[in-house]
């Protein structure tokens, strides 16, 4: 007798942790699908902070991995949605494409922090025939002495395309 009562117990507890886990579960995914964004999230940041060490740039290197407690960093001479744009590519590596909306703040950057990379990219974009309608663009943004060889770059392309510009 006293085992069946205890049997009885066991069912009623199994049937309120179900009735339970089913009040709770769209919480817990929740939460879950939090966690994943956080962690898809950090493992960016790390993605980001490898591929700086793989030598993007020198200063941001120095800067993230010097002290990694440090959460607020500042950035002279560059806006956040430059450094964002600058984190895309850094994320993307050569798959990264430039695009008319993205193209200054990847001179910004190259401007301020020297990132060589980027400087042999936007050269590329430049020289590249289906961008010629950013051209002017890019010539009025890299009259600077730190962005010569970009203004030499769309400057010759300039001259080189200036009918198709004209029309």
């Amino acid at each position: 007798m006293h085992l069946r009562h205890v049997e009885k117990e066991f069912e009623k507890y199994i049937e309120e942790t179900e009735t339970t886990l089913k009040m709770i579960r769209p919480y817990m995914e929740k939460t879950i699908d939090k966690i994943k964004h956080v962690v898809k999230e950090e493992d960016k940041v790390v993605k980001a902070v490898e591929r700086m060490r793989e030598g993007h740039s020198k200063f941001f290197s120095d800067l993230f991995l010097k002290d990694t407690s440090q959460v607020d960093f500042k950035l002279d001479g560059l806006l956040l949605s430059d450094f964002k744009i600058f984190y895309q590519y850094i994320l993307e590596g050569d798959s990264f494409e430039i695009v008319g909306d993205n193209i200054l703040a990847l001179m910004a950057t190259y401007k301020h922090y020297n990132v060589l990379d980027i400087e042999n990219k936007v050269k590329t974009w430049i020289m590249d025939e289906k961008n010629i309608t950013y051209l002017g663009i890019a010539y009025e943004n890299s009259i600077d002495t730190k962005l010569q060889v970009l203004n030499d770059s769309a400057k010759m392309m300039v001259n080189q395309n200036y009918a198709v510009i004209k029309s």
